[in-house]
């Protein structure tokens, strides 16, 4: 018997293309690293939506490295890394949700961070082709 995987719903690098975050949808939202060989390594993964994970997308690395997702459950969610020092001198890292927006009627299809020089401005459209911005 073959193991079903669940499906990737998106994915899409960073500003400087060495983290890939991917979406799928079971829930769970993974980060890929490239090290410094150039070999790509999963650095993070966790279970972030009630729903399938529809769209991601990253933030200008000039607010830190924060990622957003929205899904089928009608929330988006802002998240950011946090590097904590484990043992003097050894750095872990885990995303912490550091804004939810939950009251949303329909399902967030898309979401995209607004070029730097509009600030941290999250733009995203429902089912029903509203836009939203926060």
């Amino acid at each position: 018997m073959s193991e079903i995987k669940p499906s990737i719903c998106d994915l899409k690098f960073n500003f400087n293309g060495k983290s890939l975050g991917y979406s799928n949808e079971q829930r769970q939202i993974f980060i890929l690293r490239m090290n410094d060989i150039g070999v790509w390594e999963h650095s993070a993964h966790w279970e972030a939506h009630d729903g399938p994970i529809l769209s991601l997308s990253w933030a200008h690395p000039e607010f830190g490295s924060i990622l957003a997702s929205s899904s089928s459950d009608c929330q988006v969610i802002v998240w950011e890394e946090v590097e904590e020092d484990l043992y003097h001198h050894s750095l872990s890292s885990r995303w912490v949700s550091r804004a939810c927006l939950s009251d949303m009627s329909h399902a967030v299809l898309s979401i995209e961070f607004a070029p730097r020089f509009f600030g941290i401005l999250l733009v995203f459209t429902f089912l029903s082709s509203l836009l939203n911005f926060f």
